[in-house]
């Protein structure tokens, strides 16, 4: 009787799974001693599915307290790793390349030199590096195992650094133009764009050489302060946020001219831009899933900030001393797609069936847990999957695919 009461219950519960879900959820909240000092988590990354890292600094400008925090589950629960004053405290980003070994690169500033910071235990302990010859930092981008670093440098000279080992070993060119990149944004090796305050720049060899594209011509201001630079893979779309009037441009032919997104009008405040494939979510209050031609208002994400994104549809924000979780699936999943893909048996033994349309590719399934634990990953043969190894009770299957994604409730016996 227990067990038909189940099923019941549970078949049920399968026509509000997508309905139900909620787009938020809070995961963590970091101690709020003080709360007229200023907060901030800034920089989030995940070397692999389960572990993170988030950097954050609270304090004064004569008192500035850094903090790591540590998540192994994927982002559902986070600690705290390290808790110092003597960590960087302006402009950083962190990055790790496994789980054990990352870097945090402190900005410099008035008062400070650039530094990298460098553990080899998850965090716990930390050894400082100078960077030679370097003054200042004007911006940092992490492409898969390639650090991009554009630099004031000796002589008022500008510099720019490729490291492929974490900072163990770089290279510097020195740029041949005196220009500063508030932002620059790499599509490979050689091909990068670089951001000054009126003109994009593109460089094709890496950064030994660069020329001008497009200028940002506003009669209101004489400097323009770009927040966040993205292009495409293949260089021909690119979004800018910045200072401007309009603050929130596009342009579709590598960079040469740019005009106002759909979104311009009501992007004020927007700081961060991120993508993920033809996913682009700006700041957490929009997203799109078509490389900006159409954009979806994300409900209650006006204060809160993208840090990473594990695909298109969910990833790890953050407001102030608060961690969230972010999944917008329910907000784009259509009927059709849900139709499409097709599971049996369900409840299931031992293997669960799918049937999908042959234009369909699927990307990447994952079995989650009700609270959002990632269970299991599935990377091949999706046609039959296999839960023999899984203890008995429901879960969520998560279907990525080309045309967007859908989850699946299961009911393992």
């Amino acid at each position: 009787m227990k067990l038909l009461h189940k099923l019941m219950f549970f078949c049920l519960s399968l026509t509000f799974q997508v309905q139900g879900q909620n787009i938020w959820a809070e995961v963590y909240e970091y101690p709020f001693e003080n709360t007229d000092e200023p907060l901030h988590l800034i920089s989030v990354h995940f070397p692999t599915d389960e572990v993170g890292y988030c950097i954050g600094t609270k304090g004064f400008m004569n008192n500035i307290t850094s903090f790591l925090l540590k998540t192994t589950d994927g982002g559902n629960s986070w600690s705290v790793v390290n808790e110092s004053s003597n960590h960087p405290v302006y402009g950083f980003n962190i990055y790790f390349s496994d789980s054990q070994n990352g870097i945090i690169i402190n900005y410099g500033g008035v008062n400070s030199t650039p530094k990298i910071y460098r553990t080899s235990d998850g965090g716990i302990n930390w050894e400082t590096e100078q960077i030679t010859g370097v003054e200042s930092i004007y911006d940092v981008m992490f492409r898969g195992n390639t650090i991009h670093l554009f630099a004031k440098i000796e002589n008022n000279q500008s510099g720019f650094f490729t490291s492929t080992d974490s900072f163990t070993s770089w290279g510097l060119t020195v740029c041949p133009i005196n220009v500063q990149f508030p932002q620059i944004y790499f599509i490979s090796d050689d091909v990068g764009f670089g951001h000054s305050y009126l003109t994009v720049y593109k460089t094709l060899d890496g950064g030994e050489s660069w020329f001008p594209l497009g200028n940002f011509n506003n009669p209101y201001s004489t400097m323009e302060v770009p927040f966040s630079l993205l292009f495409s893979d293949n260089g021909q779309i690119g979004f800018s946020v910045g200072t401007y009037n309009p603050q929130f441009l596009k342009t579709t032919d590598g960079g040469a001219t740019w005009s106002p997104t759909s979104l311009d009008a009501m992007s004020s405040n927007i700081g961060i831009l991120k993508k993920y494939n033809s996913a682009i979510y700006a700041d957490a209050r929009y997203f799109s899933l078509d490389f900006g031609e159409n954009w979806t208002s994300i409900e209650n994400g006006n204060n809160k900030q993208i840090q990473f994104l594990f695909d298109e549809y969910t990833g790890i924000a953050t407001e102030q001393n608060k961690i969230y979780k972010m999944d917008t699936s329910s907000l784009s999943v259509g009927s059709a797609l849900d139709k499409t893909v097709k599971i049996y048996p369900n409840p299931a033994h031992e293997k669960i069936n799918l049937e999908y349309d042959n234009n369909l590719n699927i990307q990447k399934i994952q079995l989650l847990d009700l609270s959002g634990k990632v269970i299991k990953s599935y990377k091949k043969d999706y046609n039959s999957l296999d839960v023999s190894d899984i203890h008995n009770g429901e879960y969520i299957l998560n279907i990525i695919t080309n045309k967007g994604k859908t989850t699946k409730k299961i009911l393992k016996l």
